[in-house]
């Protein structure tokens, strides 16, 4: 058999090890079969110090993806649960010794060469922490073998302890892109082998997080594709009206948006609002929300003025609830603002985003980042009422934190974008372009060239080209740029017209000259 057989034969969804080995046997005429063969070393790991753990660790990591767990993920309290210890610190270390037996079994190996990341699920101290980090690797085989010995109550245990860690592992503070990465690899492994055990009774909150994980990346056109799926799973073995039904529609919502059809998902949750309102009380925290993103994205779609008539029909309205510090009153006011900014009262916005300024301040401290995000918004307003100065000054202070903290971030490139369209505005069209084009270099090495955030650098680094003098090889640039966006993005995406509208300004610019 061919190496590419034998690899096709073992990926084969439900095949067992015993029928993808003669005789179920190994070569040379070794007598037993091989997923026996290899239960005699997980046996003998589970036996050494701490006994009884090696065994349900090593059931979790046959679910996961063998190319590289996180070690962070060892460090979460839902595999520290598999150590029967009372201690928490104490039953982390027995999960890392007992690893490490794994290891000396040659049943998996620890890659030593990666660097331990910024923020990890747990800060405690002790032997776990040394796997911060690392990746966990397993030969697919050895998984495939292991997977193969778990009786179905062991198979739903092992797949609540690995999705119960994933999702604890994305809630680390300041979470490093790597480790996004790798907890996105392993939650779609363990989710093409354990799809019943994470459905059943209800979807597991891992199937949700691993497809926002998705979109966040830059990928919304996938993560879209993913709820749709989740979507008809849920809606398979749920009622309409279930509340799990419900919330899934949202979230399929919301990256119907985010993937460039705003105006859709405005009426998606409008759709979805009129079914909750059935069913929920008018104050129901669920049914505002919902109200809110209907708002939101009809004013994204172009309506800005009806959003602002939503929106702060909605503010007023859980102000008079009692929910001023609520997460939700405090989303509801920022949007609010930027949908008076988008009407053109900026003033009004300024007094919204200055109150939230001033409320982190107090809470957080004048250099907390997330008070000098609140700045940053506050200070916008003030540029577009002709203070250019402090919006710069603003997003610099910002800057200077988020390059210490995560230079390489999401965050950290979207200041630096704010920061040279701000210069470009104050009149030094030639700085912009030049940011935009250490900017253009970092998103391309870091998130690559589909992503959205790098296809809109490119826009704004030719826009600001034409304005610098250079409308010819803007014009270049964003004839490119615009068959780049209609093979990714298709050719009803709203960054499309934008891209038409910056062309035509080049073009005239040519024509003038």
């Amino acid at each position: 058999m061919s190496p590419a057989e034998y690899r096709t034969r073992l990926s084969r969804e439900g095949a067992r090890l015993a029928d993808l080995v003669p005789d179920g046997t190994l070569p040379d005429g070794y007598p037993l079969p091989v997923s026996p063969t290899w239960a005699l070393s997980v046996r003998r790991a589970d036996e050494l110090r701490p006994s009884g753990v090696a065994g349900p660790v090593m059931h979790v990591l046959s679910l996961l993806d063998g190319t590289g767990v996180p070690g962070e993920l060892l460090a979460t309290p839902a595999l520290s649960a598999l150590a029967p210890h009372p201690s928490e610190a104490a039953a982390r270390d027995e999960v890392h010794d007992a690893v490490h037996n794994l290891r000396r079994l040659s049943l998996l190996s620890v890659d030593t060469t990666a660097t331990a990341p910024r923020a990890a699920p747990d800060s405690g101290a002790g032997p776990v922490g040394a796997l911060a980090g690392k990746a966990i690797r397993i030969h697919s085989l050895t998984q495939h073998a292991t997977r193969d010995l778990l009786d179905p109550p062991e198979r739903r245990a092992a797949a609540g302890s690995a999705a119960q860690a994933l999702v604890e592992g994305w809630r680390a503070p300041q979470l490093p892109a790597r480790l996004d990465r790798a907890l996105r690899a392993n939650a779609f492994a363990l989710a093409g082998h354990a799809q019943d055990e994470l459905l059943t009774p209800v979807p597991h909150p891992v199937l949700y997080r691993m497809g926002h994980s998705l979109g966040d990346s830059g990928q919304a056109s996938a993560a879209l594709r993913h709820f749709r799926r989740l979507r008809e799973v849920v809606d398979a073995r749920f009622a309409p009206d279930d509340e799990i039904s419900l919330d899934t529609r949202g979230h399929l919502a919301w990256w119907q948006a985010k993937a460039g059809d705003p105006a859709g998902a405005a009426r998606a949750y409008a759709s979805l609002y009129a079914d909750q309102d059935r069913l929920y009380p008018s104050d129901h925290p669920s049914l505002l929300q919902t109200r809110q993103s209907a708002a939101v994205w009809q004013g994204a779609a172009g309506d800005p003025h009806a959003a602002v008539t939503e929106l702060k029909y909605l503010y007023e309205l859980r102000i008079s609830l009692g929910r001023a510090a609520d997460r939700d009153t405090i989303s509801n006011r920022n949007h609010l603002a930027n949908f008076l900014s988008a009407s053109g009262d900026h003033a009004g916005a300024l007094a919204l985003h200055e109150a939230a300024w001033r409320e982190a301040e107090a809470r957080l401290g004048p250099d907390h980042p997330d008070a000098l995000r609140a700045r940053s918004a506050a200070m916008h307003h003030r540029g577009e009422l002709g203070d250019v100065a402090s919006a710069l000054a603003a997003l610099r202070d910002l800057l200077e934190v988020q390059q210490i903290d995560d230079p390489e971030g999401l965050d950290t490139f979207a200041t630096r974008a704010r920061i040279a369209d701000w210069t470009g505005r104050e009149g030094d069209p030639a700085q912009a372009v030049a940011l935009l084009g250490s900017l253009l270099v970092d998103r391309l090495r870091v998130i690559g060239p589909e992503h959205p955030h790098t296809l809109g650098t490119r826009m704004d680094l030719a826009r600001w080209r034409t304005a610098a003098g250079e409308p010819a090889r803007a014009a270049t640039e964003l004839t490119e740029l615009l068959a780049d966006e209609e093979e990714l993005l298709g050719l009803d995406h709203p960054a499309l017209p934008v891209t038409r509208a910056a062309l035509a300004d080049a073009l005239e610019k040519i024509r003038h000259r």
